[in-house]
């Protein structure tokens, strides 16, 4: 399974326009296209950040999806008043333990590894900071993204409020200290968002 991400970042007075562009004129309109298999929605308020990502059954259906997307795309330009970037993804791990409801917040965690290195980083995700993440106050999922020839990753980590976001701030710092030992991994930018739309239906992979 793979996944494109829209990342704008606009002036923060534009930004719930853009939500409801895409809440209301970009959702149904990827659920008609062959292969989606759902979208979600990350916002950070007050940086003026929006990250819409689709997720697709395989690389041929997101390659496929690509003109009518891009036309989408577009009209989210025209609405937010910058152009954005996009980066496509290789889906590598989903977890859910817990339902997405009203007030779920998302860590997003940038990372750069060699390529060659990989594997042994997926498979060190899956079985030792996936497993530690679980425990943390108000866990709701997990899920990572890969793109294996730039050697770039990109985490996100769900928690059920703010509250608990803040509590494991510490933790979490501490699981990416682990990873950077462990993997060789590069940290490139570590964020928080609300989670505004999770209609990602995705299976676990895990």
């Amino acid at each position: 399974m793979y996944a494109r991400s829209t990342i704008f970042r606009s002036d923060p007075s534009r930004v719930e326009a853009g939500i409801e562009f895409i809440r209301d004129q970009v959702a149904p309109a990827l659920d008609q296209i062959d292969g989606c298999i759902g979208q979600s929605l990350m916002v950070d308020r007050a940086a003026g950040r929006t990250i819409a990502t689709s997720a697709w059954t395989d690389e041929a259906a997101l390659l496929a999806s690509e003109p009518r997307v891009a036309s989408l795309r577009a009209r989210g330009t025209q609405v937010l008043g910058v152009t954005p970037t996009v980066q496509m993804w290789e889906i590598a791990i989903v977890h859910r333990v817990a339902q997405q409801r009203p007030g779920v917040v998302v860590r997003a965690t940038w990372t750069r590894i060699d390529p060659s290195l990989e594997e042994r980083s997926i498979e060190n995700f899956r079985s030792v900071l996936l497993p530690a993440m679980e425990q943390l106050p108000g866990f709701c999922s997990c899920s990572l993204f890969v793109d294996r020839e730039a050697g770039r990753a990109v985490s996100a980590v769900t928690y059920d409020s703010r509250a608990s976001l803040n509590e494991t701030r510490a933790a979490a710092a501490s699981l990416r200290r682990t990873a950077v030992e462990e993997n060789d991994v590069e940290v490139l930018e570590v964020a928080e968002f609300d989670l505004v739309l999770a209609h990602l239906r995705v299976p676990e992979l895990v």
